[in-house]
């Protein structure tokens, strides 16, 4: 249950699932990342097992009438001047992001633009990455916020998702859903990678419904290496996974 104090606008998990369909990911990867990345589908990562893009009932495809169809319907009418608004308040808020990555702060503005075509007004800001992280850990200061994160290889996602990961873990909007907090413990605690994978699956597509957090896209890391290094042999997970091997020839 959201605060309606701190949370006027995102009561209604259809204007949640409005502003994950007026995104256009695809649009993004391409002319943010160089097109290296994929949208993401659920909340597994591409490369885990447990990724399962077929098993998921909310995929969030670019659709600016469904977009629109679910604001309608969740009374947040357009104005004159094309903001939407609901009981005399109009749907603006702040979307904050961290300034040491360029594409973040292109993010943003991406994200602005779209939702604006449905009528919503986010108005990006950006601050230094400690200012930032104190607003979403301490002073919990935010309508919306775009972070970047890494999974590790096993599927577990309790850091982000669980009611205990509200304090010390990765879930700084306090997101609180007894069924997801009881599939993540059966995960950690079932041995047949089958049955786990789809407990994976029910709780991602609980997610995927009630959209605490929108995970956006999945993007590809690059590395550069110099010629005169050898035996550095990068992977989707780790760079320096066999760090103990490297050597570096004369560099005459």
């Amino acid at each position: 249950q959201m605060n309606p104090q701190k949370s006027p606008f995102f009561l209604d998990k259809r204007v949640r699932q409005a502003l994950a369909y007026a995104i256009d990911r695809e649009a993004m990867i391409k002319a943010i990342y160089f097109n290296l990345g994929t949208v993401a589908i659920g909340t597994e990562p591409v490369l885990s097992w447990a990724y399962a893009p077929d098993q998921i009932t909310a995929k969030y495809p670019y659709d600016i009438t469904k977009a629109n169809q679910l604001l309608d319907q969740a009374g947040w009418a357009k104005g004159p001047d094309g903001i939407r608004a609901k009981g005399g308040k109009k749907l603006s808020f702040t979307l904050w992001t961290g300034n040491a990555s360029k594409a973040f702060v292109q993010d943003v503005t991406a994200m602005q633009q779209m939702w604006k075509a449905i009528g919503v007004d986010a108005t990006p800001k950006t601050e230094e990455w400690n200012a930032f992280l104190t607003r979403l850990t301490d002073t919990h200061d935010f309508d919306i916020f775009l972070v970047g994160f890494s999974w590790g290889t096993d599927p577990d996602q309790s850091t982000m998702w669980t009611t205990d990961a509200q304090t010390g873990g990765f879930n700084m909007n306090k997101y609180s859903n007894k069924q997801v907090d009881q599939l993540l413990a059966q995960g950690l605690t079932t041995l047949d990678q089958a049955k786990r994978k789809q407990l994976y699956i029910q709780m991602q597509n609980i997610i995927a419904d009630e959209l605490p957090n929108f995970i956006l896209f999945f993007t590809q890391a690059t590395a550069a290496v110099d010629k005169r290094v050898h035996n550095l042999l990068p992977n989707a997970i780790n760079i320096r996974w066999n760090a103990h091997t490297w050597w570096v020839a004369d560099g005459k």
